[in-house]
């Protein structure tokens, strides 16, 4: 396993051998990805982060390169992977064989002298970037806190502290490290020194701040005056719950806590966050950490803002619980709020205590409560978040997901979560990393020794029964969830249930308001209140979501408690059907369309707002149409066929094809012919994109034989191209020809345009190049004559590829060149992979080898990103050919194998013949004539079938060349 670096130059180790990185541009891009490990980091990111102001003209591409030159030098650990993942890169290793990282994990583990050991020079050195500045001004902020912590941990047990009058020197102003200083001083038999460190430091602290020296500092000084180095043990009452055995790990959270305390000497802290998050064992958790340095007292008080069967304590009583619990006799308690808050204060003035105020309802409950010196300390918890409380917060997520296993692993305690890893992880997802879920999970289990952890995932797979597993005794997260539903007020409540009817994974304003059958301006401040009780979150602004097991509650509420729930889901499946059919409205003005809407019209104001609209609400859309099925299907047929265009042409082909599925019951169900009819093309037009050419073929059947005008163009054009693909030439013609009879007897121009252009591509197939270039050309002026900028693309791409296959790489390229920026234009993601692919050919047979694996790899990725198994072999092929150009026919080979697979599992013959013909001239290049026969007769077979002529007198010339050679 590979060793990274980040302290002193950049680079690895594998082995012990030292890996050359590269200069230090390159560096940055790996110390950014080292410093994100196992996380994504976006392009632009990167970009700003390795040159900052400074980029060169086309960063993306020079980064590219960057990313190519480490994965080449990566490939030699097997361990290390950097992948692309949308739209950015992440660096996927063990994040311990970072030695940032590995230093932070020592650090938290208290092994502190192994942790300080790694620094082996200043971090990041060699990179000059704003952001490399940033990232060593934090690292060396962490070292010397763990410096401080590990002298603090020597002094403790009478250790010699290295390097403590260097360090004090270099810090004259830390008052921490000159308490340590004076304390080292004193035990080494040196109290007059220590004495004297201490004036100096109260001198400079005057002198250069105005500043007394701090408590802390003070009682030093009075300690070694006494002769007593030693603080003294604290001797006041501590009910603290005890710490929990199977905390799980949130030490960054902890750290931040304490460093609030500690470096920015904050006396109020506030942790706040959803139902069962576990707020409350996080706090006992730091204030055990932080008991010692509280002495007089350490005190737990319950505010009971959610506990089922009481009221929430009021104040005057959480102020006379606390004043009895510092000694203050009963009859000595005032009455007031105001008298008790007072001497409470005055009760805590100049001794140092620590208050857990936990389950907190709000702040005004709080306030009182507070102590009012700075040496003694609030946590307070609550699941609101308490912003108009004096403290410095913080909001507990969900644990991440090793954490949340090692969690469950802990409380289930006998191995089972070991030795069935998958199922253990699959009930923590379905737990959500819930804290609360997990411990009752994993308790169930512990208390039946005869499930397995696989039976247990299986109980909780049903959403519908989920919460009544997740609940032991009188303990559940439905009733903790129960709780903070009921504290809202009315409509809080009722928002909350309506939201749990959608099936999507968020909310926006809009969406939410048409659910509550409310104006928006009053619903987005009661959203907002959802989401500070914890009931919501807001992941960006404007859009909402729930936690997975919230959704499941509000849902269950909102069928339990609505008289009737379906009027608020109609008017939620509408506002989408009749803004997503405004949407598309804008993106094809002159697009057929299989029905008129009877709806409320809305408008966008361009084409960017309205892809920006479907952007945000594409996967709430799917989900809705996938849905609405059996209640409204009409709805159903009508919102799938409405977002064809859009899903389409971004590539969304699993999205395509699981929306019409579920369009083809519910068009069924409702009978309408076009319904019907052009939900059939659609599906077939999904299978045909995915590369299932026989289903694609028999839906698109469907869709003619039906015979609607309104769709039947369109089912036309995908059945003939179904057709090509299985090799029923006939067939596909007499498709492309009727339907451009039709649209010319109808005066569809567009309808016109892309039926010749199917007949370019038709005749490009079968090598009749002449023919097809003159369908194209007639194509391009009809597809810009109709605003068709994605016909026009497809037209462009089909023209460069007529000139690849004639030999013409320049004209291809300018062709391509030109598809490509309109693609990147529009968004066309299927075009833009179709495109690369051919530009990576095209500079192949240009000799440019660099340029041409550049365009092969990015189209594979987009690919990747798509879904399509269809482009996916061409893309194989065209890598496969650039490759045996570029001089590298073992790589080539592999490829058009690929290729080979590929076009065998989804039976299209074409690319199936150019990866045998591609095979062979890879195991001709390394002298394996006999094999390259084999695969040249099997091409030839093929092409034969589908009339390609040119290939077929190619290979036949090859196989001629191959016999005269075998005979000499």
């Amino acid at each position: 396993m590979a060793n990274f670096r980040l302290f002193g130059e950049v680079g690895f180790s594998v082995g012990g051998r030292r890996v050359d990185v590269g200069p230090p541009r390159r560096q940055c891009v790996l110390a950014v990805l080292l410093v994100e490990v196992n996380r994504v980091v976006p392009v632009d990111v990167l970009v700003e982060r390795v040159w900052s102001d400074q980029a060169p003209r086309k960063p993306n591409d020079v980064l590219y390169s960057y990313v190519s030159r480490l994965r080449r030098v990566l490939a030699v650990d097997p361990d290390t992977e950097l992948v692309r993942r949308s739209g950015g890169y992440v660096l996927e290793a063990d994040p311990l064989s970072v030695d940032v990282h590995r230093f932070r994990h020592l650090v938290a583990e208290s092994a502190l002298d192994e942790a300080l050991e790694l620094w082996r020079g200043a971090p990041l050195e060699r990179i000059d970037t704003p952001w490399a500045e940033s990232v060593r001004e934090a690292l060396e902020v962490e070292r010397l806190a763990a410096e401080v912590e590990r002298n603090e941990q020597r002094l403790a047990r009478n250790l010699p502290v290295p390097d403590l009058a260097a360090l004090a020197a270099a810090h004259p102003l830390d008052e921490r490290i000159a308490r340590q200083h004076m304390r080292a001083l004193y035990q080494a038999g040196r109290q007059a020194d220590a004495l004297d460190h201490f004036e100096r430091v109260r001198r400079r602290l005057a002198d250069e701040l105005g500043a007394d020296p701090s408590p802390p500092l003070r009682r030093a000084h009075e300690e070694i005056l006494r002769g007593a180095a030693e603080p003294a043990r604290p001797t006041g009452r501590n009910d603290l719950p005890a710490d929990a055995a199977d905390f799980t790990d949130r030490e960054h959270e902890a750290r931040s806590l304490l460093a609030a305390v500690e470096d920015e000497k904050r006396n109020v802290v506030a942790v706040d966050g959803m139902a069962g998050v576990g707020k409350t064992t996080f706090a006992v958790h730091v204030a055990h950490r932080l008991a010692d340095r509280y002495p007089d007292a350490c005190l737990f008080l319950d505010l009971h803002a959610h506990t089922a069967g009481r009221a929430p304590s009021s104040t005057t009583t959480a102020l006379e619980a606390l004043l009895r619990a510092l000694g203050v006799p009963k009859q000595d308690v005032p009455d007031g709020v105001d008298e008790r808050s007072a001497l409470l204060r005055a009760t805590l003035a100049g001794h140092r205590v620590l208050l857990v105020l936990d389950n907190a309802e709000s702040a005004a409950q709080v306030r009182p409560l507070l102590p009012g010196s700075a040496d003694s300390l609030a946590v307070v918890t609550s699941r609101r978040r308490l912003v108009d409380l004096p403290a410095w917060t913080l909001s507990l997520d969900v644990l991440p997901f090793p954490d949340a296993l090692a969690l469950f692993g802990g409380v289930v305690g006998d191995g089972r979560s070991e030795r069935q890893p998958d199922a253990a992880a699959e009930v923590v997802r379905l737990c959500e990393n819930l804290p609360l879920a997990i411990r009752l999970a994993a308790a169930r289990l512990r208390s039946r020794p005869q499930w397995t952890v696989e039976h247990l995932a299986g109980r909780l797979r049903d959403k519908r029964r989920r919460l009544r597993e997740l609940a032991v005794g009188d303990l559940g997260v439905a009733s903790a969830f129960e709780l903070s539903y009921t504290a809202l007020p009315t409509d809080r409540r009722r928002l909350f249930r309506l939201l749990g009817l959608h099936p999507g994974a968020d909310v926006d304003v809009e969406a939410a308001a048409v659910l509550a059958d409310l104006d928006p301006d009053a619903v987005e401040p009661l959203l907002e209140d959802l989401v500070d009780v914890h009931l919501l979150q807001e992941p960006v602004p404007g859009r909402y979501r729930f936690h997975d097991l919230l959704h499941v509650h509000a849902r269950k509420t909102a069928l339990d408690t609505e008289p009737d729930p379906w009027p608020a889901v109609s008017r939620l499946i509408d506002h989408y059907l009749v803004t997503a059919a405004a949407a598309d409205r804008v993106l094809a003005p002159a697009g057929s369309r299989p029905f008129a809407l009877s709806l409320p019209d809305k408008h966008f104001a361009s084409r960017d707002d309205a892809l920006r609209w479907l952007a945000a609400e594409h996967a709430n859309l799917v989900a809705v149409a996938e849905w609405c099925g059996d209640r409204a299907p009409a709805s159903c047929w009508r919102l799938a066929t409405t977002l064809f265009r859009y899903l389409y042409t971004r590539g969304c082909t699993a999205d395509l094809r699981s929306v019409h599925e579920a369009a083809l019951v519910a068009a069924d169900r409702d009978g309408d012919p076009d319904g019907r009819a052009v939900v059939r093309a659609h599906l077939g037009i999904a299978l045909y994109r995915q590369g299932e050419f026989a289903a694609a073929h028999a839906h698109l059947r469907e869709a003619v034989d039906l015979d609607r005008p309104s769709c039947l163009n369109q089912a036309l054009a995908a059945l003939g191209n179904a057709a090509k693909k299985l090799g029923r030439f006939e067939e596909a013609l007499a498709c492309f020809h009727r339907d451009l009879r039709l649209c010319r007897e109808a005066g569809n121009r567009h309808g016109e345009a892309v039926a010749l252009g199917n007949l370019g591509a038709f005749h490009l197939d079968i090598a009749r190049y002449d023919e097809c270039v003159s369908y194209f050309v007639r194509t391009l002026a009809a597809m810009r004559e109709t605003g068709d900028r994605v016909g026009e693309t497809v037209t462009l791409d089909n023209l460069g590829r007529v000139h690849l296959e004639t030999g013409r790489a320049d004209e291809a390229l300018d062709h391509l060149g030109r598809a490509l920026a309109l693609c990147q234009e529009l968004g066309d993601r299927h075009g833009e992979a179709r495109t690369l692919t051919n530009l990576g050919e095209a500079h192949g047979l240009l000799g440019r080898s660099d340029e041409a694996l550049k365009h092969h790899h990015k189209a594979l990725e987009l690919i990747g990103e798509i879904g399509s198994h269809s482009l996916r072999t061409e893309a194989f092929n065209g890598l496969g050919s650039t490759l045996l150009h570029c001089g590298r026919p073992a790589e080539a080979l592999g490829r058009h194998r690929e290729a080979l697979e590929a076009a065998r599992r989804i039976g299209e013959p074409l690319q199936e013949a150019k990866a045998l013909d591609g095979i062979a001239e890879c195991l001709a290049e390394a002298g394996d004539h006999a094999a390259a026969e084999t695969s040249w007769h099997a091409a030839l077979a093929i092409f034969t079938e589908l009339r390609h002529q040119p290939r077929v007198d190619r290979i036949g010339e090859r196989l001629t060349g191959l016999a005269r050679r075998a005979r000499t």
